[in-house]
């Protein structure tokens, strides 16, 4: 079986676009040096005509092929330009999926303002956001809503039945079966001429309902035209017949109209500004998806009529164009006070919302849930080795094979198995510092939401039921709020504990507990956190330093991680072990360090 490398197929994508590229700017100096001969030809065969003072009508007619020839070339470069310009920004794309290859998350910039978004228990502890983060590594969106959606995912907002999980991750496997699909999705939304100032576009701004002349009394439809009429008919007399009919008055009411409307006018164009240059990109993503017959089963009751899409997108394309006449304030401000320009473009963007509403929020619709759901099949692209897992209400545990973390380096990665374990069980895991408890429990909360999300994992087999994920990995202490860091673990302990339910399957993940107290009051504390937990049906991962803890509670699974000294040279394999750990390596760290201290026995 061919074995599949992301980053090799990227690798030569970019050498092959990186020479076409090279190729395409050889070739246009050689068409600006032709141009170049062809005009000073033009003008040297001008000046003979010219000084010659010929009469000879067919030395002139000469003079009209070198001046074809010459406009042949400028449209021909302009053509060849527009064509690398395109280039040039999948370039960029495939230069910045290189970087996502190699998890090189400095050149990954994403400029998502996620702090506004509902907090989440586990965001912290599972490095969902960041600068290193899940999010940023998956996030492929092209649309504001597209990237809502994927964050509402990664965040569990709302509680995934069975079915609601299954058929995600049947959609996402469909769309891993064409490996670069995501790559030509994000080439359409580059394809532009120019490749800098490229933000994500809102596509709700082109379906909501605003109808201008509703909000401002419908007279005013029928009032504009009729004054707009009355004054180019008052000046056409005045003009030609030198009769004034109220020109001037006319004129007046024109203007006082405009300035009066004009901060409205501007703000009902202006949602359709932040799409207008994505409007031919818009009108090729829905062309594209059905030519890839990609509807996701979302529009097996409508039809996608590919005419209708071209002709909707053209004429708000011709719209938008005088829209933009916007941009040069005199011109626009004297074609108003003429013509009363804004008042019928106004006319002609409200009918043409109206006619399109329908098919528009099919059509938004349908590439707003496709860009939410891609950056999971892409993730697949970029970890063909990955396995979707199984998935089920009836199941009462949870187990994983050679289960690894997505956001670690596939060269540094370290498989571990993940042991059977069984709702209303704990499975308490020992080892010295820096060994990989810490990772451990991310991995299995981080391959969980992406599990949840429908997608693949990193792992050979992962069964698992639809789960609640509660975590306490990552706590710190706040000196504005005053709370310690022992109070912010408490109260995040407390959190989870009042989020358990009896009815509810729930995987709880906790990083050494309580260790902002002394050992005696930790033991106690925890021993009663435990026998709490046992209580619900939630599956429980505890790290803990207090190996006494396996000695004097019951009913615990017990694995641990450990150090290898050889040499006199600290090493650690992170593979987890059954058992309680026999040694800590703190006193060696130390020793490591090349402190000079005295350790009593």
């Amino acid at each position: 079986m061919k074995i599949f490398h992301p980053e090799t197929v990227l690798e030569r994508r970019k050498e092959k676009l990186q020479n076409k590229e090279l190729n395409l700017n050889l070739f246009l100096r050689k068409i600006s040096r032709i141009r170049l001969g062809i005009f000073i030809s033009c003008v040297v065969y001008f000046s003979i005509l010219y000084f010659s003072r010929t009469e000879n009508f067919l030395y002139q007619v000469g003079l009209l092929p070198l001046t074809g020839i010459f406009f042949y070339y400028v449209f021909l470069f302009q053509k060849i330009k527009k064509y690398r310009n395109r280039l040039a920004s999948y370039l960029e794309v495939i230069k910045k999926e290189l970087c996502r290859a190699r998890l090189d998350f400095k050149n990954l910039n994403n400029n998502t303002d996620w702090k506004n978004f509902p907090n989440n228990i586990y965001q912290k502890d599972l490095d969902i956001f960041g600068d290193s983060g899940l999010f940023l590594y998956l996030d492929t969106t092209q649309t504001v809503e597209g990237e809502k959606k994927l964050l509402e995912s990664l965040l569990c907002i709302k509680d995934r039945s069975e079915s609601e999980i299954l058929e995600r991750q049947n959609r996402i496997r469909k769309l891993t079966l064409e490996k670069t699909l995501t790559l030509k999705y994000l080439r359409l939304w580059r394809d532009i001429e120019k490749k800098e100032n490229h933000t994500k576009v809102k596509l709700t701004d082109l379906n909501k309902s605003r109808n201008f002349f509703f909000e401002n009394r419908k007279f005013l439809q029928i009032s504009y035209k009729i004054l707009c009429i009355l004054f180019i008919s008052s000046a056409f007399v005045n003009f030609v017949f030198n009769i004034s009919i109220f020109t001037s008055s006319l004129f007046f009411f024109q203007f006082s109209l405009f300035v009066f409307f004009r901060s409205k006018l501007l703000n009902h164009f202006k949602p359709y500004y932040n799409v207008s240059e994505k409007i031919k990109t818009i009108e090729k993503v829905l062309t594209f998806l059905i030519r890839k017959n990609i509807s996701l089963n979302i529009l097996e009751k409508y039809s996608f009529d590919e005419k209708e899409i071209k002709k909707s997108f053209h004429s708000l394309f011709k719209i938008m164009n005088k829209v933009s006449i916007v941009h040069s304030p005199s011109t626009h401000f004297l074609l108003n006070i003429l013509f009363l320009w804004d008042f019928w473009l106004i006319d002609q963007l409200d009918n043409w919302q109206k006619k399109y509403s329908e098919s528009l929020k099919i059509w938004s619709d349908t590439i707003i849930y496709l860009d939410s759901i891609l950056p999971f099949s892409h993730f697949h692209f970029h970890n063909p080795e990955n396995n979707f897992p199984q998935i089920s209400d009836s199941y009462e545990s949870i187990s994983a094979k050679k289960m690894s973390h997505p956001l670690i380096p596939k060269s540094k990665r370290v498989q571990n198995d993940l042991a059977e374990i069984h709702f209303g069980e704990i499975d308490l895991i020992t080892g010295s510092n820096m060994s990989g408890k810490t990772t451990y429990l991310r991995t299995i909360g981080i391959n969980s939401v992406l599990a949840l999300c429908g997608s693949s994992v990193p792992a050979e087999n992962f069964c698992l039921p639809p789960i609640s994920i509660l975590t306490s990995i990552r706590n710190e202490d706040s000196l504005i709020d005053g709370i310690s860091f022992f109070y912010a673990e408490v109260k995040k302990i407390s959190s989870i504990l009042k989020s358990l339910n009896k009815n509810k399957k729930s995987l709880v993940l906790l990083d050494e507990l309580l260790k902002g107290t002394n050992s005696r009051e930790r033991f106690i504390a925890t021993t009663g956190i435990l026998k709490k937990l046992q209580e619900y049906r939630s599956i429980s991962f505890v790290t803990t330093h207090d190996t006494e803890l396996a000695n004097n509670f019951s009913g615990l699974h017990l694995h641990h991680f450990s150090e290898i000294i050889e040499d006199g040279k600290m090493n650690f394999d992170y593979k987890i072990k059954g058992g309680v750990v026999k040694s800590g390596n703190a006193l060696k760290i130390l020793e490591f360090e090349g402190l000079d201290l005295e350790f009593s026995q």
